[in-house]
């Protein structure tokens, strides 16, 4: 079921299904956010905190700044905005981490963990210095870095199925996109 062929049909199966909260979340996300500094950030998986506790992690932007979004948002809008911040001034988020109660599955990551019963707490501060961050070089490191979940100490690994996939599908796609970049340098 799409959106575009029957909006009203897409409401009634979720609707329907018990899926309600799941439609109010989409519509939830349907703006596009003025800068990625000015949104807060969720791990939707979780990871463990030591040996026996998991969390889920979230980072709440607390600049004071906020960047405003263009009435035509162009391609690179999103990357404008943060440059424009980080120009004059630092972003700042608060890290914070939710600590898995009874009823908080491991296994289903669609599943939200209630704020309610397990509220997140503030562990650090994350300062993004003021900076210019987009140039040639700073283009090339960025395609030469490789990024999975399962990078982590044992003590903060990623828990569960979706993880373990995301960490083999983050390889491949590295290896993949490393190698296409190879061969196009010999092109």
């Amino acid at each position: 079921y799409t959106i575009e062929s029957s909006p009203l049909l897409l409401a009634a199966k979720f609707a329907a299904t018990g899926h309600a909260g799941a439609l109010v979340g989409l519509l939830k996300l349907r703006g596009n956010p003025s800068s990625p500094l000015d949104i807060r950030y969720w791990s939707t998986t979780p990871y463990r905190f030591g040996p026996d506790r998991a969390v889920k992690y979230s980072l709440r932007p607390t600049s004071r700044h906020s960047s405003r979004k263009p009435r035509k948002p162009g391609e690179s809008y999103l990357s404008d905005a943060m440059q424009a911040h980080l120009d004059g001034r630092e972003a700042t988020f608060d890290f914070c981490v939710q600590f898995q109660r009874p009823g908080m599955p491991i296994e289903d990551a669609a599943q939200r963990w209630d704020e309610a019963k397990s509220p997140f707490l503030k562990v650090a501060t994350l300062h993004l210095p003021i900076q210019a961050f987009r140039s040639a070089e700073r283009a090339r490191q960025a395609e030469a870095l490789f990024f999975s979940p399962a990078h982590a100490l044992p003590d903060h690994a990623p828990l569960g199925g979706l993880n373990r996939a995301r960490s083999k599908i983050y390889a491949a796609l590295s290896r993949f996109r490393h190698a296409r970049d190879k061969r196009a340098e010999r092109a």
